[in-house]
């Protein structure tokens, strides 16, 4: 099998994962957003800066679709 080939065939994988698992990854971000961040902020006495971070790093799809896919 040529390089070529090994990485089009990775690249395929990679696409297919993604488009499998987006629609998850972005339901699961409004979930954090909405109800889980408002908590942990409130527990954790966030300030703005840190609670206005963490939304930030949670409507990041790319990081938090990373996160996710190192988890599993």
């Amino acid at each position: 099998m040529t390089m070529h080939s090994v990485l089009q065939e990775n690249h395929e994988k990679l696409i297919s994962q993604y488009e499998e698992n987006f629609a998850g990854v972005c339901a699961l971000q409004l979930t954090l957003n909405d109800e889980l961040l408002p908590h942990v902020a409130q527990e954790f006495a966030f300030g703005d800066a840190d609670y206005a971070r963490a939304k930030e790093w949670i409507s990041d799809t790319g990081k938090c679709y990373h996160q996710i896919i190192d988890w599993v």
